[in-house]
């Protein structure tokens, strides 16, 4: 069975479009829990979610890394891949 060139190169293009996709989203539903609990919590007061708040700013800037490798992963050759 022959595979089309044209849907390979259409196949390429969504898988990277998909990831890009998800990191958008990972990105804003990120942006909006921190936003939410610095605004609601911190700002009222409560500083002992300080550190928690700092954590997960740190694991959220290696999940996007991730998504970010994963889009870089589909430009490498897919023997390496």
């Amino acid at each position: 069975m022959q595979i089309s060139a044209r849907w390979t190169r259409i196949g390429i293009v969504w898988d990277r479009t998909e990831k890009s996709i998800f990191l958008v989203l990972d990105l804003g539903l990120n942006w909006y829990f921190l936003q939410t609990v610095k605004t609601n919590l911190i700002t009222n007061g409560i500083t002992k979610y300080k550190k928690l708040v700092h954590f997960n700013e740190r694991i959220i800037i290696l999940s996007l890394l991730m998504d970010i490798m994963l889009i870089a992963a589909t430009a490498m050759p897919k023997t390496w891949v």
